[in-house]
């Protein structure tokens, strides 16, 4: 089963997939003319709807947009949302930087991936919770990986392979959560919507 995957990250994709693996399910890229919209919202689910709402008047085969962000408890749950923005503005030195002298570093990282089949759209959930790291430490991964160390762990997402993070993170939860809908509930409409 292929899936369209409205999304221009590559690391994205390919964590989704490696998540996948066991599912049946393949995610490809967008084709160039349909685009991510995305509004500023306080809310990753809000975000993922809109953009999937709005391509869908473009894109009328099945398809998934997700949206994820990074929150910091001392931060006020700081960048949320705006976590895009915030690597590209200050990123990972600026964060750290907001962080000095600051014990409580309590996070999470939140995905909200929404499934459009046959007119309908399935939001799927998934928090990791963690600490935000002293330093940056770790060369895989992309984004803040290299300062977020999930709970139960003591290396940060940026320090696994491909494989580990996306066996616990919270894109890989999401999209899991997708496929077993998919494969317990919608596989049979699926299929003869996509014959």
């Amino acid at each position: 089963m292929q899936i369209i995957f409205l999304t221009k990250n590559d690391n994205k994709i390919r964590e989704a997939n490696e998540a996948l693996l066991n599912y049946g399910i393949k995610l490809t890229a967008a084709p160039e003319n349909v685009q991510k919209l995305e509004i500023q919202d306080e809310h990753v689910e809000n975000v993922a709807l809109y953009a999937a709402k709005t391509a869908y008047k473009k894109l009328k085969r099945a398809f998934v947009v997700e949206d994820d962000g990074l929150f910091i408890n001392a931060l006020n749950n700081f960048p949320g949302p705006y976590t895009a923005y915030a690597l590209k503005s200050i990123g990972i030195k600026g964060i750290l930087k907001l962080m000095e002298n600051i014990e409580n570093r309590g996070a999470y990282f939140q995905s909200a991936v929404v499934l459009q089949l046959l007119g309908r759209f399935f939001l799927f959930t998934k928090k990791v919770h963690g600490t935000i790291s002293l330093i940056p430490k770790g060369n895989a991964g992309f984004g803040f990986d290299p300062i977020f160390i999930p709970s139960g762990y003591d290396i940060t997402y940026a320090e696994m392979d491909l494989k580990e993070k996306s066996s616990i993170s919270h894109r890989a939860g999401a999209f899991k959560e997708m496929a077993s809908f998919l494969n317990n509930y919608y596989k049979k409409y699926y299929e003869n919507y996509t014959k």
